[in-house]
């Protein structure tokens, strides 16, 4: 597959501009240009930026159109006595969004000594599907429950809110998802996606919302504000876990919220359910960042909601008994393991099933074998394989009628292009990079010819994309400009960790090592005189050689394996890293690509 190389629009910064930047904030020249960049180039963006500024604690969520009002009728609810029900969605950010509005409705009740019954629904992924539907509505009713309330859910729920409605169960909506024309049928509706509201900032999850509406609920119950920090991790993870773009307000949170679950551990007043999840994980302080929030705590939390119920998930985070938090954790970190198992299975069908549609610029596939719990992600695996959008369809519990999840790339949006075929779904919802749906069996195909015939997507937009911040040269790199590059955390979605390219490098040698000869080292020249060293896993060993082919030779793997030397110069793209063995520190290129420099 055919790698561009894409250099991030550059700032047309001068160079006086960018000396006095570097002045102004005591920054170097190549990081300056590296803020510039991205937009910030004012001592008070840059400040706010590297948190320097501690004047910013995030946006007032009353700002958020009937963020006041829901929190009014939290609050009067809780003073009525009325039972209280939270729905939320699924996954991680559904779980942490349920265990804000829990863990905050339970402070309210107690401070305004309450006689309400709260209790929560997560929807089961398989039998209920997401999001709040008429039979949690009708359990509700039958409960006596008088007022529910839906967190990174409900936006679209319409007819659920309507019946709620003909019920005479009140009904309160916080979600962060895109709203339909006509919102639903609520006595607050809290979504900053909502058409003219003024929040500032919008991509916010749905931990995020709840969080703020907790906010507001304790200033009316006089609840003490420092029980807000317990919230701030569950806040944090979601926004990690649900993809939101790590700039403004949501990198303040994540922050934050690390910070403050390291504080925690370090003390031993980490809460008993996430201490257990984090010791069966294996995770020591030092490894709490924004990659164990993504890749290692939020997945086994989804485990549980993919493969039995996410209610365990919920019934960890709360457990107060170390023993049982231990074997509740130690059994959702088993399921994420068969996860992984089902989830290899599903991606070699889907590969394999791709094969019969060479010529289809999106992708919807039917698995017939795939659980519909790891639709979503086989999902983005072959996203990722093919560059193309990818919508992976499943069976469900319901005859005739099919469940899928779709993921898709920068130049083609999803939840649009779905929307353009509403007729053909049950149901479904979204963002412009991920989607859900049901659709009956026999619309599938007129969806996927539809799709394509509508699509104008090009073969430019489906080449792999490696965006590079700037061009480097190695011999510019230094100490400081990595430890500068370290104050850029937490880095995530549109907050990656810079990368840089550079050019006109010799190739002068080099080893591969390791057990499955996968690591290899190499020593680079840069402008003819600076020495430094690049390194790189690869799996398969040669397949980082692939693009070399075209300006070294087919044999250049065999010739590198040999410790031959190269005198053609290479362009190089690269992540600067310091490498400590022994007590010495040495500076290095952690390379993400490399061809030949007349490509």
């Amino acid at each position: 597959m055919r790698t561009l190389w894409n250099l991030k629009k550059q700032s047309d910064i001068t160079d006086a501009e960018l000396k006095r930047i570097s002045d102004e904030c005591e920054i170097s020249l190549s990081f300056a240009k590296i803020l510039a960049n991205r937009g910030y180039t004012t001592k008070d963006e840059i400040d706010r930026y590297l948190f320097k500024d501690k004047s910013f604690v995030g946006y007032d969520g009353e700002l958020m159109l009937d963020m006041s009002k829901a929190a009014d009728v939290m609050c009067k609810a809780l003073n009525d006595g009325k039972h209280i029900r939270i729905v939320s969605d699924y996954d991680v950010d559904g779980v942490t969004s349920n265990y804000i509005l829990l863990k905050g409705l339970e402070r309210c009740k107690e401070a305004l000594k309450s006689a309400s019954v709260i209790d929560y629904v997560i929807p089961h992924r398989i039998h209920d599907g997401y999001g709040i539907n008429e039979n949690i509505v009708r359990k509700a009713h039958e409960d006596k429950v008088e007022l529910i309330i839906t967190c990174d859910n409900g936006i679209v729920a319409n007819d659920s809110a309507k019946l709620a409605h003909e019920f005479g169960i009140d009904y309160v909506v916080t979600d962060h998802h895109e709203p339909k024309e006509e919102l639903p049928m609520a006595l607050a509706v809290v979504d900053p996606h909502r058409e003219g509201d003024p929040y500032p900032f919008k991509d916010i999850c749905g931990a995020v919302v709840a969080y703020k509406l907790v906010e507001q609920m304790y200033k009316r119950a006089n609840v003490d504000r420092n029980y807000l920090t317990e919230l701030f991790v569950y806040a944090a993870l979601g926004t990690v876990c649900d993809v939101m773009p790590l700039i403004d307000e949501n990198r303040y949170i994540v922050k934050r919220g690390l910070i403050h679950l390291r504080n925690l551990m370090r003390t031993g007043k980490l809460e008993v359910g996430l201490c257990a999840l984090i010791k069966a994980l294996n995770l020591e302080v030092k490894d709490i960042d924004c990659y164990a929030f993504g890749f290692r705590i939020g997945p086994s939390i989804n485990a549980a909601g993919r493969l039995t119920s996410a209610r365990w998930a919920l019934k960890l985070l709360r457990e107060r008994s170390a023993s049982k938090a231990d074997r509740l954790a130690k059994r959702i970190v088993e399921l994420n393991e068969i996860r992984k198992t089902m989830t290899e299975e599903s991606v070699k069908e889907a590969m394999h099933e791709s094969y019969k549609y060479p010529d289809d610029k999106v992708l919807v596939l039917y698995l017939k074998k795939c659980h519909e719990s790891v639709a979503g992600i086989v999902a983005g695996r072959i996203r990722e394989a093919t560059c193309k959008p990818t919508l992976i369809v499943t069976g469900s519990k319901e005859v005739g009628v099919l469940k899928g999840s779709a993921r898709s790339i920068e130049s083609y949006d999803m939840f649009k292009s779905l929307h353009e075929f509403e007729e053909l779904f049950v149901k479904f919802g979204g963002h412009p990079m991920a989607a859900g749906f049901s659709i009956k069996e026999e619309n599938l195909e007129a969806l996927r010819i539809g799709l394509n015939e509508k699509t104008d997507l090009t073969e430019e937009d489906f080449a792999a994309r490696l965006d590079i911040d700037m061009v480097l040269e190695l011999d510019l790199v230094d100490y400081r400009l990595i430890s500068e590059i370290e104050l850029m955390e937490p880095t995530g979605t549109s907050n990656e960790r810079p990368i840089f390219k550079a050019e006109e490098v010799k190739l002068v040698g080099g080893r591969i090592l390791g057990k499955n000869h996968n690591f290899i080292k190499m020593n680079l020249l840069s402008n003819d005189t600076y020495k430094a060293e690049g390194v790189r896993f690869m799996e398969p060993p040669e397949s980082f050689f692939e693009e070399l082919k075209a300006s070294l030779g087919d044999d250049c793997y065999e010739r590198f394996d040999r410790g031959e030397r190269f005198d053609e110069p290479v362009n190089i793209v690269y992540k600067p890293k310091v490498n400590e063995f022994m007590g010495t520190k040495t500076i290095q290129a952690d390379m993400c690509a490399i061809r030949g420099a007349n490509i």
